[in-house]
Parts: C-alpha cells; structure tokens; sequence
C-alpha cells in the first residue's frame, strides 16, 4: 500500500494582487507526496505514523512542511490498469499530520495521528460535542 501526504505548504503560498474587492489575495498550492510509512508505535491511548519525505530525488518535496498540519496522510492500494498504468483503489484516510522532524542525512520525519487516533477518539469527539 503506497501513503500520500497531502497539504498545502506554507512556503508555496503566494500573495497575490487585489482582486474583486478584496486588498489581500492569497494563492494556495497543494502538495502529495507519495512515500511509505517508516514507522508506526501507540503511546497510551493514541496511534503514531512517520511518514518519511527524502530530499535530492528528482521530486523535491517542500524544504519546510510548516502549514501541512491538519494534512492528510491517505492510504491507497495500487492496482496496474489493462492499459498498463497505475491507478490507486480507493483511498481512505490513514492519518493526519502534525510535526514535522529537522531534516538528518537527506529525510525529513513528519508524524502524523494515525487510524485510531482519527476514527475513534475523533469521531467520539465529535459525537460528545453534538449531544
């Protein structure tokens, strides 16, 4: 299974000239990159993903992922078509990022919450707010 993190960096944000009456204009550009887990572990009651984004490849990912909390980590199954090319199964929610590690020998840790942290002590969550 192949892992997608995916986010808008802070530093491909641009401001961009006044428009439709608004005097501040922002552009926000996302970013996947696609990578695998390293590592996974609990503490307590939560679940941890580190999701490793290497640095000197062809693809450079963002120098800093500041902006990517709240980021997506998405898991996919990768299915060859008829046709020859890749294509990810549907893909669900894994995790979400929320801190990214100073980058050591070309790779950069960003550790994301991972599956039970999202689907169980958020959901809870959301359903102890609604009642």
């Amino acid at each position: 299974m192949a892992q997608c993190n995916c986010g808008f960096a802070g530093e491909l944000t641009t401001e961009l000239a006044p428009e439709g009456g608004y005097a501040r204009v922002k552009a926000f550009r996302g970013a996947c990159g696609t990578g695998w887990v390293e590592r996974e572990y609990c503490r307590e009651e939560f679940d941890y993903f580190e999701f490793e984004a290497g640095y000197g490849g062809a693809d450079e990912p963002p120098q800093s992922f500041g902006g990517f909390s709240g980021a997506g980590l998405w898991q996919a199954r990768l299915i060859r078509t008829p046709e020859g090319t890749l294509s990810a199964e549907r893909p669900i929610l894994s995790g979400v990022a929320f801190f990214q590690s100073p980058v050591v020998d070309g790779r950069r840790v960003i550790t994301c919450h991972g599956r039970r942290s999202v689907y169980i002590h958020v959901v809870d969550a959301i359903r102890n707010r609604a009642s």
